[in-house]
């Protein structure tokens, strides 16, 4: 019967509920049927799961190239393009003094090059240097071949409407 308390405790948070503080409320599925608790602890679990493989492959890839998680996420961001410290702490959901150090951390290693931003004097902005670009390339192409590699099995359409789902659950999120 230990198993059964974790389901109970659960099923509270299963059923409609606002949190009253993030504003996360519980919804009916768009044709206004709400999900078997059975099926919304198995999608749970599947979720967390998935996380964890993914979360288990980039960290890999980033131990690979000498890099945190944390580290390799803040290159791949700058791959992109330049960015002010605060869209940085923004993007990564950290406070402004712990990006600090971390852009710090990646400027010793040349990975990164500050220049004054020409909006504002006292800001900088972050952008990659050569270095740190085909650092952040190669873990990108590495980490997208892995995680391709998570999805070979299915068939293209499976593999489409996998894209297709996780995009809508991203958009959902945001």
């Amino acid at each position: 019967m230990r198993g059964t308390n974790h389901i109970v405790r659960a099923t509270h948070h299963c059923k409609p509920y606002d949190d009253g503080v993030t504003g996360t409320t519980n919804k009916p599925s768009p044709s206004g049927e709400w999900p078997d608790l059975a099926d919304q602890l198995e999608i749970a679990a599947a979720l967390v799961r998935l996380s964890h493989i993914v979360q288990a492959a980039y960290g890999e890839i980033a131990a690979s190239h000498n890099l945190t998680l944390t580290q390799a996420k803040l290159l791949c961001i700058l791959k992109d393009s330049p960015r002010g410290m605060t869209e940085l702490a923004q993007l990564l959901h950290l406070e402004k003094s712990s990006v600090s150090g971390l852009v710090d951390r990646i400027h010793q290693r040349q990975l990164i090059e500050r220049q004054p931003s020409p909006a504002d004097r006292r800001a900088v902005t972050i952008r990659l240097s050569a270095k740190g670009h085909k650092v952040a390339t190669a873990f990108y192409v590495e980490g997208s071949c892995r995680l391709a590699k998570l999805v070979e099995h299915l068939s293209p359409r499976d593999r489409r409407r996998f894209s297709q789902l996780t995009t809508q659950i991203i958009e959902q999120s945001k």
